[in-house]
């Protein structure tokens, strides 16, 4: 039986690069595309062949990197500094769809995210909801689906307000419950689905974290690793954040859909859809996480 061919796409990211190495460990051949040269020299070493690809829109580089494969792990990379994030992503998706079309790919396991069923007011989600309709087009390619959670690696982005005020805040509600999910427990689950290849037609599988966890609770989980006894919450106007992002160096644009997830996460439109069992479900817990958090 030929050996089965792997394309991993985001293969330098914080899930791609798990993806590779859980694939490589089942001594599967991986093709790993990523924008990183060190990161992709590190696969390499473990036995990876490597493309680098600054642009994935670049349908040219796709349709190389997709040949011969046996199945295709998609993503379309955040890229916030964009001038217009939306335009950005439906280039990417579309570029990923003709690309996995020419070659005749029979297996994908799509990244996108918990609320993708919805088309309208969940920010860039919207971006990937339309990805999945475009390889719901694949008739003859059996797409599955994989919708994470809110990552917990976003509370990296809190860590200068937890440093310089002693408090983490967000735009979030302190009060709604969110199932936070690690990025390794997210690319370990597709490596998963990528092994078994046991899926057909274009079904969803939604992946959380061990428990929900508010913000309120994950400021003292956060706080205790820093050492700061009962650490508060604060949830800040959506103004703002806003207005913080795009000191920060993201496109006006991109700010204004990352503050529509936020809207639609505490008025309880951003949600799943499915029973969530111990198959959907993670294991590394937020106080583990978070003693990532200080490196």
């Amino acid at each position: 039986m030929a050996k089965r061919i792997y394309v991993i796409m985001g293969a330098t990211g914080n899930i791609g690069h798990v993806v590779c190495e859980e694939l490589l460990a089942r001594g599967h051949h991986v093709r790993a595309l990523g924008r990183s040269k060190p990161k992709l020299l590190a696969l390499a070493n473990k036995g990876a062949e490597t493309i680098t690809a600054r642009e994935y829109d670049v349908e040219e580089v796709l349709d190389k990197a997709f040949q011969g494969a046996t199945a295709v792990f998609t993503f379309v990379p955040p890229a916030y500094q964009v001038s217009n994030y939306a335009d950005y992503q439906d280039r990417e998706s579309t570029a990923i769809v003709n690309a996995l079309k020419k070659n005749r790919i029979p297996y994908v396991v799509n990244l996108s995210s918990v609320g993708a069923q919805l088309p309208a007011g969940t920010g860039p989600v919207k971006g990937l909801h339309r990805l999945e309709e475009k390889l719901n087009t694949l008739t003859d390619a059996n797409v599955l689906h994989l919708r994470p959670a809110y990552f917990m690696e976003n509370l990296r982005w809190f860590m200068p307000i937890v440093q310089r005020d002693g408090i983490l805040g967000s735009a979030l509600r302190g009060d709604i419950p969110i199932p936070f999910v690690a990025t390794h427990d997210i690319g370990a689950k597709a490596a998963e689905f990528l092994d078994r290849l046991n899926f057909t037609g274009h079904p969803v599988f939604e992946f959380y974290g061990p428990r929900e966890i508010t913000m309120t609770e994950a400021a003292h989980i956060v706080g205790m690793t820093f050492g700061i006894s009962d650490m508060p919450y604060k949830q800040f106007p959506y103004e703002g954040v806003q207005k913080g992002m795009i000191e920060g160096g993201i496109q006006p644009d991109a700010a204004a859909l990352l503050i529509e997830m936020y809207r639609s996460i505490n008025d309880g439109t951003f949600k799943g859809t499915q029973e969530i069992t111990a198959e959907h479900r993670g294991t590394t817990s937020l106080e583990e996480f978070s003693k990532t958090l200080t490196k």
